[in-house]
């Protein structure tokens, strides 16, 4: 997927860093790799250039929706 390099503050910046940020990151890798294992065909049910962000712009963006077949 390409998209222009957004310098987002998901977990603050600097002084403000979240405390949590590496516990945050390995739940992340621990849930998104049991999901991958428990559905190994999972695959994107659309083309990638159809996802819309939910809040264009925002430090909170995100996708609305991610279709996925498995």
């Amino acid at each position: 997927m390409d998209r222009p390099e957004n310098h987002h503050t998901a977990l603050g910046h600097g002084i403000h860093f979240c405390l949590g940020a590496a516990l945050a990151h390995v739940a992340l890798q621990v849930a998104i790799g049991s999901l991958l294992r428990r559905f190994p065909g999972l695959a994107l049910a659309t083309d990638e250039r159809e996802l819309r962000w939910s809040s264009p712009g925002s430090m909170l963006s995100g996708f609305s929706e991610i279709p996925v077949t498995w």
